[in-house]
This record gives structure tokens, C-alpha cells and sequence, in this order.
């Protein structure tokens, strides 16, 4: 029977640690049900790097990066994270390796900003002007 491995949340907070973060899983599972939530519907880790950056992580297998850019780009309430001075990632997490010989894990860390957002659905990131709601 074959072994199963480490998940892409447990490799990223190992990977987090090792880096010498402070890392916590913030990703819930639902009771009773297979469904898991994650922070601001995009974030599994919250970590502190040792730059005293706040960085919120989405774990996840190489086969799904793409998706979760996707969903990270859709999800209006990392907006308010970001502007606050908070990052976030996309790190996957493939074996890889020259054909013929051992796969080794290997990391693909994509950073999500604002603009990204901005570029990705320009209206819900729209900012009210202050004078505005002066008047």
C-alpha cells in the first residue's frame, strides 16, 4: 500500500517554520462535513516573517495554482487585507525532476496585490472618493 504524503498546507507551514516564521493554520474545517473555510475565503496560513511582514498563504498542489489565483482574484475581502498593509500568496507544491530520475518537492510562490485584483474585476475594487461623502 502506497504511503501518503505530507499535504500542501502541512509542506507550507514546515516550510514557514524552517524559514524561521512564526506560522498558524487559520483554515477551518466545518463539523460534521468535509468543507473547509478558509480566512477571507482565500487564506489557509497566517505567518510573520522574520521582515515583521504579515503574510497570508494559500496552500496548495501544483495542479491547482492556477485555481486558486483565480480565486484569490475573486475574492473582494482580501482587499481590505492587503490595503492594511498584509500580503498574500499562492504557494504550490509539485515533484519535479529530469526525466528518469527521483522527484524531488519543489515550491511556486505567486504574490497576489491589489493591482492584480484591480486588473482582474476593476469594479469591485473601485474607491469611493472621500470629498464625496463629505457632501
Amino acid at each position: 500500500m502506497k504511503r501518503k504524503g505530507l499535504s500542501p498546507t502541512a509542506r507550507t507551514l514546515a516550510e514557514c517554520r524552517r524559514r524561521g516564521w512564526i506560522a498558524q493554520v487559520v483554515e477551518q474545517t466545518i463539523p460534521r462535513t468535509f468543507i473547509k473555510r478558509d480566512l477571507f475565503g482565500v487564506i489557509d496560513i497566517v505567518a510573520v516573517t522574520t521582515e515583521s511582514c504579515i503574510l497570508g498563504i494559500q496552500a496548495t498542489s501544483g495542479t491547482n495554482h492556477a485555481a486558486r489565483i483565480s480565486k484569490a482574484l475573486a475574492e473582494p475581502r482580501i482587499i481590505p487585507w492587503l490595503r492594511a498593509g498584509g500580503f498574500v500568496e499562492i504557494w504550490s507544491w509539485a515533484k519535479q525532476g529530469a526525466r528518469g530520475k527521483s522527484k524531488r518537492w519543489t515550491l511556486r510562490v505567486q504574490p497576489i496585490g491589489i493591482d492584480d485584483c484591480k486588473a482582474h474585476c476593476p469594479a469591485e475594487y473601485e474607491e469611493s472618493d472621500p470629498k464625496d461623502e463629505a457632501a
